[in-house]
C-alpha cells in the first residue's frame, strides 16, 4: 500500500499541475452521423429517426486461453431509435438493438455479445433553461469512462434504469441514482430492483484556464453479498476521486484519474484505490504529426492474511476496451501497467497506432482479474511466484469520413509468469476488421439544421467505437 500511497500523492499533484493549451482526452474520436433530409410532408418536424449499423468480424488464437479454440466470428449490431420532441422543453426517446455472434457457440459467446431484440434505451426528459432531468433506460459516461461508462465496443454495450439531473456549461454538475441493466440474451434485459449505484459528477472547464478537471462521487450499494470472515450483509462503498486532462506547453500533453475506495463489505472494511496517469507529447508541425505516449495504470490487490480488510480495487462500470491492450483480457483490479504508444495521422480522418503493455499484478496473492471484473484466474493459497501476467503489442487503424467509420487491428499477448504457472500459458492473436454506419433523419426544415439542447444533453453521448 506505500507504493500506491506514492503514486496516489502524485497523481494528485499531476492533475493540478497543468495550466496551458487545451484539454484533448479523447482517445478515439466520436462520430455522429449526419443528419438525412426527409421531404416527406407526412413526417412531422418533432419526430427523428436514427439508425446505427455495426459489423466485426474477429478472430482470437486462443479463446478464454484454450489452446486449439481459435475460432473467427462476426459480430453484428442493429440500432434503431425515435425522438419525439413536440417541445423545447420535453424530449422522448427510445432506442431498440439486436445483437448476434454469429459462429461462436453459446458456451463461448458472452452476454456483451448476443442480445435478440431488445429495449436499450427508453427515457423522457424536462428541460428548462440550462439543466434538465432525465428519467429511464440510458446511457451513463463520465471523465474517461474509466469507472462509469457505456464500453461500447462489446456488442450490446451497458445502460442503466436511471433518473438523472445535468446541467450544460463551461461549469456542469450531473447526479444520478441508478441500476445498471443486466443482459439476458433471448429475455428481456432488466436491472435489479432498486437504485444501486449513486453518484454527482463536477466537471470544471473554466476554473484552471484550459484544463479540464471533474471531481466524482460514486456511491455503490448491494444486498447479500459475502465475505471471507463468512459472513453475510451488505455492501456500502464510496468511490471518490478526480479526472483530468489538459495541454502542457510546447506540445505536451496530460490525462489521468486518481480514486479512493471505502465502506463496508459483509464485515469487511474497504481500503482500495486505482491511479491512471499518461502523459505524451504531439509534434503539430511535423509530417503526419506524430504523437507518442506514455502510460501508468495501478489498482490494488487483496491479501489474505488481512481477512478484516478488502483491499482489491472495484473497477465498477468501466469503458474498457484497450485499456490494457487490444485482447481486452485484464480488467483494472490488481493490476499494474507500464504502456508506451504512439499514433501517426497519415490522412484526414485516418489513425495509425502502436502501442506496448508490460503488465504485472499488483499483489500476488490476489486474483488475475478479467476484462468484466471477475476473477479469470484465482492465486493458489501460497500466491503466484512471480507477478509478470504479460508483454503485448498491438498495432491498429481507424478511419472515419462523415458517417462511416473503418477498424482494423491486431494484438498478440506474450504470456508471463502469472499465466503459465495457472496451466494458461498459450500466447494470444487477435485480429479484427469492423465497420459502423449511422444516419440519422428528419423533417428538413429551419429545426432541423439546428441540434436541439435536449438531443445534446441526451443522446450526444453516444459514441461509434471506443
Amino acid at each position: 500500500m506505500n507504493t500506491f500511497r506514492s503514486t496516489y500523492r502524485l497523481m494528485v499533484m499531476l492533475l493540478l499541475s497543468s495550466t496551458y493549451g487545451v484539454a484533448q482526452y479523447a482517445r478515439y474520436p466520436k462520430i455522429s452521423g449526419d443528419v438525412q433530409a426527409l421531404r416527406l410532408k407526412e413526417i412531422p418536424e418533432w419526430l427523428t429517426f436514427d439508425t446505427s449499423l455495426r459489423a466485426r468480424v474477429e478472430s482470437q488464437s486462443a479463446v478464454n486461453l484454450d489452446r486449439g479454440k481459435g475460432p473467427v466470428y462476426a459480430l453484428t449490431r442493429a440500432r434503431v431509435g425515435l425522438r419525439f420532441q413536440p417541445t423545447p422543453w420535453f424530449n422522448a426517446y427510445v432506442q431498440a438493438q439486436d445483437s448476434h455472434a454469429l459462429g461462436l457457440s453459446s458456451q463461448d459467446a458472452s452476454p456483451t455479445m448476443r442480445d435478440t431484440f431488445d429495449l436499450r434505451q427508453a427515457v423522457i426528459s424536462f428541460r428548462k433553461r440550462s439543466s434538465q432531468i432525465v428519467v429511464g433506460r440510458q446511457p451513463l459516461r463520465f471523465g474517461d469512462e474509466r469507472l462509469i461508462g457505456i464500453s461500447d465496443w462489446t456488442n450490446v454495450s451497458r445502460t442503466f434504469d436511471a433518473v438523472l439531473f445535468e446541467t450544460e456549461g463551461k461549469n456542469r454538475i450531473s447526479v444520478f441514482s441508478s441500476s445498471v441493466v443486466n443482459v439476458y440474451p433471448g429475455r428481456p434485459d432488466r436491472a435489479n430492483g432498486g437504485l444501486h449505484l449513486h453518484g454527482a459528477v463536477l466537471a470544471l472547464d473554466s476554473v484552471v484556464p484550459r484544463t479540464s478537471i471533474e471531481p466524482f462521487l460514486f456511491v455503490q450499494t448491494v444486498a447479500n453479498v459475502s465475505s471471507p470472515l463468512q459472513t453475510r450483509g451488505h455492501e456500502t462503498q464510496f468511490t471518490f476521486g478526480a479526472f483530468a486532462a489538459g495541454d502542457l506547453p510546447n506540445g505536451f500533453f496530460y490525462s489521468g484519474t486518481a480514486a479512493l475506495q471505502r465502506g463496508s463489505y459483509a464485515g469487511q472494511s474497504i481500503h482500495s484505490g486505482g491511479v491512471i496517469a499518461r502523459v505524451g507529447y504531439t509534434a503539430r508541425k511535423l509530417p503526419l504529426a506524430p504523437e507518442a505516449s506514455v502510460e501508468y495504470d495501478f489498482a490494488t490487490g487483496g491479501d489474505p492474511r488481512r481477512p478484516d480488510r478488502r483491499l482489491t480495487f472495484d473497477q465498477l462500470y468501466p469503458s474498457d476496451h484497450n485499456v490494457f491492450g487490444l485482447v481486452d483480457l485484464f480488467g483494472w483490479q490488481n493490476i499494474q501497467q507500464f504502456r508506451l504508444g504512439t499514433t501517426l495521422i497519415p490522412a484526414k480522418g485516418l489513425t495509425v497506432s502502436f502501442q506496448a503493455e508490460d503488465l504485472h499484478l499488483a499483489s500476488v496473492s490476489d486474483a488475475a482479474y478479467g476484462a468484466g471484473g471477475a476473477a479469470l484466474l484465482l492465486a493458489p493459497s501460497d500466491g503466484f511466484h512471480i507477478s509478470h501476467l504479460g508483454t503485448e503489442l498491438d498495432l491498429s487503424a481507424k478511419y472515419f469520413k462523415h458517417d462511416f467509420v473503418t477498424n482494423v487491428g491486431v494484438g498478440h499477448l506474450f504470456p508471463g509468469g502469472v499465466l503459465s504457472e495457472a496451466g494458461k500459458g498459450t500466447p494470444l492473436t487477435i485480429v479484427y476488421l469492423s465497420f459502423t454506419y449511422r444516419f440519422k433523419v428528419q423533417k428538413r426544415d429551419a429545426s432541423a439544421a439546428t441540434r436541439s439542447h435536449a438531443d445534446y444533453l441526451v443522446h450526444n453521448k453516444e459514441s461509434d467505437d471506443e
